[in-house]
């Protein structure tokens, strides 16, 4: 137990996060597995995020909250995730994990799919849905994790504090109350000796937020200035809740998003998608961070493709050619925007334009056909001083832009939102600020 208990000077981990495992939107589910395209998708990233761990032999792991697209994933998606975590508790790594927004029930009483990880390995596996340490055992030594779970505005304020003030009041009234939480549990961490890690789903306000948090992130949402996380002498922050991949704070005691470990959506096609393999060092009696490794996973990839065809006078073979050179999308995610000319309308064998695509591609988004030199207004979708928790309008957008796939046009979608815009308007007007 002595030896176990002292630090060789050197701990290894991998943090990852937003798995959201559950999410069925880009892909079929297959009849004979029981698996969305998309739920497989994530469960090959898991799989290379626990091949590496055992290859690189690393002493822990870190889940920063999110694993689940929902708080009620079906039983394949819970075992497909549990699964992985055991796999890791049988070779002896220990996982921590935190929950995010998104497998944090919105009732206190509720139980989190996540509920169930320790019960699988009490020893190796923890689970903290409340801000508190976790002290870890593993082949380096002892090592402290303080995590801190998704906290929303309404769990951190009570009604009769929020009523009567701005979105910017509740939301600065929110921050300072998860900022308090933060300090307290941090001047409290367990006597023992290695490296203080925090594990955390927050927003850090200098933060890059990617396309998909940048449509549902919420006005009131709490945030957290990386100034005051950097003075509570955490060797290593693992933050999850940002899809982005980024680093913030000092090179030795950084706070790191992993970003989201697959692709969510086309808001996300263009960003790199993985976890860190984190190496921390001791010099003297303290403990920084020495290395940070980006390793990428083998999440599909999205295209979008723009086509002008509006000067050829053969339109479907134009198309036809194009797919056939682009070699780069084969099993990709992929959404194909035309252009044509009014006189063009009826001239595309879309069918014949499918069957091309879909030789190449693992699943199309949507075929879509816009005018040339049609004019789309864009909406204006302006913030209410007092709207609600979620802005409306705004899911709205994001889901005709992911969902709505090729029956809705641009033209429709603006004029869509122009006139969810004006409802959502009239709507405060009439019930002083709420729904």
């Amino acid at each position: 137990m002595e030896e176990k208990n002292k630090n060789k000077g050197k701990v290894r981990l991998i943090h990852f996060s937003d798995v959201h495992l559950g999410l069925e939107v880009h892909g079929r589910k297959d009849p004979q597995r029981g698996l969305h395209d998309q739920v497989r998708d994530f469960v090959a990233c898991l799989d290379h995020l626990v091949r590496v761990a055992l290859e690189e032999r690393v002493d822990l792991v870190l889940c920063a909250g999110d694993a689940f697209e929902h708080t009620r994933p079906f039983p394949s998606v819970l075992r497909s995730f549990l699964e992985k975590v055991h796999k890791l508790a049988q070779e002896g790594i220990p996982i921590v994990l935190t929950a995010g927004n998104h497998d944090m029930p919105a009732s206190r009483g509720e139980g989190s799919p996540l509920d169930i990880a320790p019960m699988i390995d009490p020893m190796r596996i923890h689970f903290k849905r409340a801000a508190g340490w976790v002290a870890v055992d593993t082949a380096s030594g002892p090592v402290s994790v303080l995590c801190i779970p998704y906290a929303s505005t309404l769990h951190l304020l009570r009604t009769e504090e929020m009523s009567g003030r701005s979105d910017d009041q509740v939301s600065t009234m929110a921050s300072e109350r998860l900022m308090s939480i933060i300090e307290r549990q941090a001047h409290q961490p367990p006597e023992r000796p290695g490296p203080r890690l925090l594990l955390a789903h927050l927003w850090v306000e200098e933060g890059s937020l990617s396309g998909t948090e940048k449509w549902v992130s919420t006005v009131r949402d709490p945030r957290i200035s990386i100034r005051t996380l950097s003075r509570l002498n955490f060797s290593y922050g693992a933050l999850g809740h940002l899809h982005k991949h980024q680093r913030l704070g000092d090179d030795a005691h950084p706070f790191v998003y992993c970003g989201s470990l697959g692709r969510i959506d086309f808001s996300e096609e263009k960003d790199e998608k993985g976890f860190c393999l984190v190496e921390l060092r001791r010099k003297g009696e303290v403990w920084s961070t020495d290395r940070i490794d980006f390793i990428p996973t083998p999440t599909r990839r999205f295209f979008t493709l723009t086509l002008d065809i509006s000067q050829e006078s053969h339109p479907t073979q134009a198309i036809l050619n194009f797919i056939d050179r682009r070699d780069d999308i084969r099993g990709a995610v992929v959404r194909l925007l035309i252009k044509i000319q009014e006189s063009q309308k009826g001239l595309v064998n879309i069918p014949a334009v499918r069957a091309a695509l879909q030789k190449k591609v693992e699943f199309i988004a949507f075929i879509r056909q816009e005018t040339v030199g049609e004019r789309i207004e864009p909406p204006v979708v302006s913030l209410p001083p007092e709207s609600d928790w979620q802005h409306p309008v705004k899911l709205l957008a994001w889901w005709l832009e992911e969902k709505s796939g090729e029956k809705v046009t641009e033209v429709q979608k603006s004029r869509l939102l122009r006139r969810a815009q004006s409802l959502w308007t009239e709507v405060q007007k009439n019930d002083g600020g709420g729904v």
